[in-house]
Order: structure tokens, then C-alpha cells, then sequence
């Protein structure tokens, strides 16, 4: 067990798998959130913060197999480049079909026409000077006296 004068305690297991996968990622323990830090050495003492351990809800959670995994399968390394190149082409086949449809779909939605559209042009096409309205009309109350 590593026993960390500012944090809690954590699993040698768990370190060595960590060391396993690349044998420079490590772990610090952060003061501001307490949270454990998986890190990434850069090789001349710098430090990359990789990710912050922690629930989905924000609270604490100790380091297991679920940040090895994590860690596993952001790793390029242990996928061939045939195997990411095709998965990157099908990604954007898959894309630009999308575009297509959303594109068509636009289209149509924008020549849509409504209720008064179609109303006035009916009437230009029949000859009336305006198109009758599809709101409701209003008659104005005469004022004054009325004969």
C-alpha cells in the first residue's frame, strides 16, 4: 500500500497493473478537489494531468479496474492502424449520410407552404386583388351616430 501523507491510502495491485499498461502513468492525490489524479510523465519531470477519479455525480471514488479499462481503450497503440483507419471511414460514411438526410429534410421543411401561402397565391392565380386572410376577420364598431 502507498500511503500518501495528504490522501488516502492506495493498492499496489492496482499500481502495478497501471505500471503494466505504460510505465509512465502514475497517480498523485490533488488537495483542491481530494481526488486522485491519474497522471502521464512527459519524460523530463513534467507531469499531464490524464483524468481526475471521481462518481459521476462529482464525489470521491478510490482507483480500480474501471479506470484501467479507461485507460486501455483510449490507448492507440493497441489497435492496428488498418483497423482504426477503417473504423474512421466507416464513421464518416456513416456522417455524410446523416448530412444527406438532415440536408433533404431542411429542404423539404423549407418549401413547405402554409396555410396562407397557399391561400394567397390561389387568389393571384385566380384574379383577386388579395388573398382572404386564414386569420379570423375583424369588423370595426362604427362610432357615432348611425343613420
Amino acid at each position: 500500500m502507498i500511503v500518501s501523507a495528504t490522501g488516502p491510502s492506495l493498492d499496489d495491485l492496482f499500481l502495478s497493473r497501471l505500471k503494466r499498461i505504460d510505465k509512465r502513468l502514475d497517480m498523485q492525490w490533488s488537495k483542491v478537489p481530494e481526488r486522485w489524479l491519474m497522471v502521464y510523465d512527459k519524460g523530463n519531470g513534467n507531469f499531464v494531468n490524464m483524468f481526475l477519479i471521481e462518481t459521476e455525480t462529482g464525489q470521491y471514488r478510490h482507483p480500480d479496474n474501471r479506470d484501467l479499462v479507461t485507460i486501455r481503450t483510449a490507448d492507440l497503440a493497441t489497435k492496428s492502424v488498418e483497423k482504426r483507419l477503417k473504423e474512421s471511414a466507416e464513421y464518416m460514411a456513416e456522417a455524410r449520410l446523416k448530412d444527406r438526410r438532415n440536408s433533404k429534410e431542411n429542404i423539404r421543411l423549407m418549401t413547405i407552404d402554409s396555410k396562407i401561402q397557399l391561400m394567397q397565391a390561389f387568389s393571384k392565380a385566380a384574379g383577386y386583388s388579395k388573398g382572404n386572410s386564414a386569420f379570423r376577420r375583424i369588423t370595426a364598431k362604427a362610432r357615432g351616430e348611425i343613420y
